[in-house]
């Protein structure tokens, strides 16, 4: 299940998909959703900015977690879709810019509470 809530983690787990099949990928995620899924042990947390690369890290280093997660790239490629609807382009603000990628996977390699999943 690729959930964009906390509330849609906790459906998923209450239908039962098992946590090692959900992936908690919403936007805009506050510290309170990030410790939840933590707790949950899902099977990881999509990262959209380097801003909350370091939020995932402090929160599972507070709880004594390896958070596992993935990264989201913005490709920067135009699906010529409606406008308001569009995620994948440089100015949407979605996901790491692919010309930062190589950096922030390296970063992010060194953090002791953080496991990159490529699954």
């Amino acid at each position: 299940a690729d959930c964009v809530s906390i509330g849609e983690v906790k459906r998923a787990l209450k239908v039962g998909i098992p946590p090692y099949k959900i992936i908690f990928s919403g936007v805009g995620k506050i510290d309170e959703e990030i410790k939840q899924a933590l707790e949950l042990d899902i099977l990881m947390i999509n990262v959209e900015s380097d801003a909350e690369l370091n939020r995932v890290e402090l929160i599972a280093k507070e709880l004594g977690k390896t958070a596992r997660i993935s990264i989201r790239i913005n490709p920067n490629i135009d699906p010529q879709t409606h406008p308001y609807i569009s995620t994948g382009l440089k100015e949407n603000k979605f996901g790491i810019p692919s010309d930062a990628v190589y950096e922030t996977y390296q970063y992010a390699a060194s953090l002791c509470n953080l496991e990159i999943r490529f699954d």
